[in-house]
């Protein structure tokens, strides 16, 4: 068995209680709104306008927050849904397509990532595992991430032989060079189209000031950014249908 040291230990050690809370099957539960210190708008029902400009404008994506303090991440995660949400609402065939290359982007980044990590876990876990397989710790730490990777690369590599895991654990790295050669591809096409989006005039205050005008004199009364996001597509499109 190889010689592995206490800071590798350590690691393994911190990865398997980690993973003793999770599932490769069942994604981590979201907390319960009562546990949560904060509240955050992600949906165009709810979203004011005027919000959803401070977000897009300026890049305050701080305007989301309904109370406390949430992580930027989340906040982040949002802020692309309420995009989608939007694109979809208002009909915008650009701002969609632009989404579906980013999250192509961000998938293949993560299995990437997911792989690389996994890689990297198996090679602590694999020999205390195969020293031990009773010990159920490294058994549920061995099959979680042997499962993840397998499913990653498509394979089914059993990593369970001490003279052969690691030529498996390398054509797993090897396979994943086809994840990077896609990543690298897609990351060009997205840029590409990215480029092309920012040369057009993005919306300002006065894009949705004129807007606002428009549909006001429509409604036959005064309407604000105080609306919600939704309210603002639907009506846009009703005066589009008008139109």
């Amino acid at each position: 068995m190889p010689v592995i040291s206490r800071h590798r230990t350590a690691s393994a050690v911190q990865c398997i209680s980690w993973m003793r809370n999770t599932s490769s099957k069942k994604p981590i539960q979201p907390l319960n709104e009562g546990t949560k210190s904060y509240k955050f708008y992600n949906s165009i029902s709810t979203l004011p306008l005027r919000n959803y400009k401070e977000v897009l404008i300026r890049k305050n994506l701080a305007a989301l927050t309904i109370e406390g303090f949430p992580p930027e991440t989340e906040l982040a995660e949002a802020w692309q849904d309420i995009q989608e949400q939007y694109a979809e609402a208002i009909g915008d065939g650009v701002q969609r397509e632009y989404l579906r290359k980013l999250r192509n982007v961000t998938n293949l980044n993560v299995d990437f990532t997911m792989v690389q990590m996994a890689v990297q876990q198996l090679s602590i876990i694999i020999p205390y595992h195969l020293n031990d397989p009773r010990d159920p710790e490294f058994k549920f730490a061995f099959e979680f991430y042997r499962t993840d990777l397998n499913r990653l690369v498509s394979a089914n590599f059993q990593f369970d032989n001490p003279a052969t895991y690691g030529q498996e654990l390398q054509r797993c790295l090897n396979r994943a060079k086809g994840i990077k050669i896609e990543l690298d591809l897609q990351t060009l096409n997205f840029e590409a189209f990215r480029n092309k989006m920012e040369k057009e005039k993005e919306p300002d205050d006065k894009y949705f000031d004129s807007i606002l005008i428009s549909l006001s004199d429509l409604a036959g009364y005064h309407l604000n950014d105080q609306i919600t996001v939704f309210e603002f597509c639907e009506r846009l499109n009703r005066a589009k249908v008008k139109s």
